[in-house]
């Protein structure tokens, strides 16, 4: 009865992680600076990946740089749909995995002399779409505060993040928190780091770098190929590989005393990206990824562990305006 209650409460932390970006349908409301905490994250801070050049494409060829002018506007859409399949024990488990869209407003503030871009960002409406009721409403009571949230980003003019400082409401679950920084590494990624040197179709070029997602130490690597470009506008093919290494990782919604150890992680992913270069975020984009991860789960004062095998494939849009 014992292993079979942590089994249930394995699952739920499971597939609530899985859902981790969802919220509820719901209007931007003011929020007060006091209602906030700042998570700021410096350039010393955040290591900047380093952009290698693959190959340079063919001729004519051209530099590639954001060239937004202050006051620049844009309505980001991101849409996810998620599967995912749960092996707990060796037994299959149900896990049901609402769809979401989120709405957010980007405004350019200042563009600098050297071409760094402030620009703000905040979450305007987002929408839990389908799934288990009793799934979907338990994440739009945790998240209903997402709403409304969001903050300030400098980028250089290839993409490359210097700082992001963002407003998260003062005592947030350390649930919402994972949230708030996946979104906030979310977004450094769709800034989309540029090559210093100029390229021309064909081009590619490769960024390996660690990351952190819900407190999980990984390894990315991306490799864009750059497949069109007119009147500044550029097409990208995008392929995505993440690993992570054993380490011990933090489940909220388990019972006290229980760990769990990330055995093994590897993520695969293929999309497409437009980018306008007088805007920051895609004009739009498509990420297709599977992500298969095993997990082992201790109780406390036992030696006996719950081996629990996942398998999630996501697809993510953007579509912005």
């Amino acid at each position: 009865m014992k292993k079979t209650l942590l089994v249930g409460a394995l699952v739920g932390a499971l597939v609530g992680s899985s859902t981790e970006p969802l919220t509820l349908s719901l209007r931007a409301q003011p929020l007060t600076p006091e209602n906030f905490q700042s998570l700021e994250m410096a350039q010393a801070e955040m290591a900047a990946p380093e952009v290698i050049l693959l190959d340079a494409g063919a001729q004519p060829r051209q530099e590639l740089r954001f060239t937004p002018v202050p006051d620049t506007k844009q309505t980001i859409t991101i849409s996810m749909e998620m599967d995912m399949t749960l092996s707990v024990a060796g037994q299959e488990m149900p896990a049901d995995s609402p769809g979401n869209a989120m709405t957010f407003e980007l405004t350019v503030i200042d563009v600098a002399d050297n071409g760094d871009i402030e620009y703000e960002l905040y979450c305007t409406e987002v929408e839990v779409l389908g799934g288990d009721p009793e799934v979907r409403d338990a994440i739009e009571a945790q998240l209903q505060t997402f709403v409304g949230t969001g903050g300030n980003f400098t980028i250089d003019n290839r993409g490359q993040v210097r700082s992001a400082n963002m407003d998260l409401p003062a005592g947030a679950a350390p649930e919402l928190q994972q949230i708030f920084e996946q979104l906030t590494s979310s977004f450094e990624q769709l800034s989309t780091p540029l090559p210093q040197e100029a390229v021309g179709v064909g081009a590619q070029w490769n960024i390996v770098q660690a990351i952190n997602v819900t407190e999980i130490d990984l390894t990315q690597n991306v490799t864009y190929e750059l497949i069109g470009l007119d009147n500044n506008v550029a097409t990208f093919d995008v392929t995505v590989e993440q690993y992570a290494e054993a380490q011990p990782i933090v489940t909220p919604g388990l019972p006290p005393g229980v760990t769990t150890t990330l055995d093994s992680m590897s993520s695969q992913g293929v999309g497409q990206m437009t980018m306008q270069f007088d805007r920051l975020m895609p004009v739009r984009s498509n990420l297709s990824m599977q992500t298969n991860s095993v997990t082992s789960v201790r109780e406390a004062g036992t030696a006996e562990e719950t081996v629990v095998n996942s398998t999630m494939v996501m697809q993510m849009d953007v579509e912005s305006q």
